[in-house]
């Protein structure tokens, strides 16, 4: 999925002109062949006035871990084991729109949902 990518006058308008060309230049260009980085949607040194989004999320996809334990791929990188507790989890991801600014970033929207484990529970007790 990715961790994010840039933003234009919508969401996802930029995917049209290919990832690798919006999300990376010549600096950033990831290792296509390198687990992890074969997934990333955004790599570009960030620059003032970007907006991008910032979306980090995990998917448990049972068939997919299946089919990689089947075939020994990322053993050094994946505990098939342990991951083999989660595979009824189903997914989670968390997305902020972001303006990046001359010294750090702005949260763009009304609301922002709670993030740390304390403010969720609160949340989710009174709502």
């Amino acid at each position: 999925h990715g961790l994010g990518h840039m933003m234009g006058m919508d969401v996802h308008d930029m995917e049209g002109l290919g990832q690798i060309h919006v999300g990376f230049d010549e600096e950033t260009r990831p290792n296509l062949e390198q687990f992890g980085t074969n997934c990333l949607r955004m790599g570009r040194r960030l620059q003032e006035g970007f907006v991008i989004t910032d979306e980090p999320g995990i998917y448990f996809i049972p068939a997919l871990i299946d089919e990689w334990r089947a075939k020994g791929l990322h053993k050094d990188f994946i505990n098939y084991e342990k991951l083999e507790t989660y595979k009824d989890f189903g997914g989670i991801r968390i997305e902020d729109d972001v303006l990046i600014t001359k010294d750090g970033c702005r949260f763009l929207g009304k609301d922002r949902i709670p993030y740390h484990p304390k403010d969720v529970e609160e949340f989710m007790k009174n709502n």
